[in-house]
């Protein structure tokens, strides 16, 4: 039975031809498999960016949130005679240097106020859309929430360069949004 039906595939099909298709097959399902881990590497290292810029935020936010505290606490207690001081260094993060009292009591407090960064993201959205659109949504969603958070930190900014007067409800809207 086997002879008659190899014999009767050769008829129909020449053997080079049957060679040719196996070949065929065997290339298309290698390069499909290269193209498979291909996409997986290419997301894994766009998880591996992303997460990292989004672990810098997250100590930009603390950073935010504990001079918020320090200054909602010196605006409600109405301490006399602070004095702010911004300086921005040459990577574009603001020092906070603050000048509480006057005299023997004087005090100083400074800190480090980082800024929030989106470069990662916005250099590589189109193609994290492309490979995962169930990442790409959760990630935009988080870049959201980090541009209002950049908007909260340079109205700060303003506020302890005397640029506005109010944080009261910067801060409120800032604990809402957390």
């Amino acid at each position: 039975f086997k002879r008659i039906y190899v014999d009767t595939i050769k008829d129909l099909i020449p053997i080079t031809a049957i060679v040719a298709l196996v070949l065929f097959i065997t290339r298309e399902l290698l390069d499909f498999s290269k193209k498979m881990l291909e996409r997986k590497r290419e997301l894994a290292a766009y998880k591996e960016l992303i997460s990292g810029e989004i672990k810098q935020n997250h100590f930009a936010l603390k950073l935010l949130n504990s001079v918020l505290k320090v200054a909602v606490k010196f605006n409600n207690d109405n301490v006399e005679s602070v004095q702010c001081n911004v300086h921005t260094d040459r990577y574009g993060s603001e020092y906070i240097f603050i000048d509480l009292g006057e005299g023997p009591g004087k005090r100083k407090v400074s800190m480090r106020l980082k800024n929030f960064s989106t470069e990662v993201f916005d250099s590589h959205l189109a193609n994290l859309a492309k490979l995962d659109v169930k990442l790409y949504e959760s990630v935009r969603k988080t870049y959201e929430q980090i541009r209002e958070w950049k908007t909260i930190r340079n109205d700060l900014v303003c506020y302890l360069a005397n640029e506005i007067q109010d944080i009261r409800s910067l801060y409120l809207t800032f604990n809402l949004r957390m």
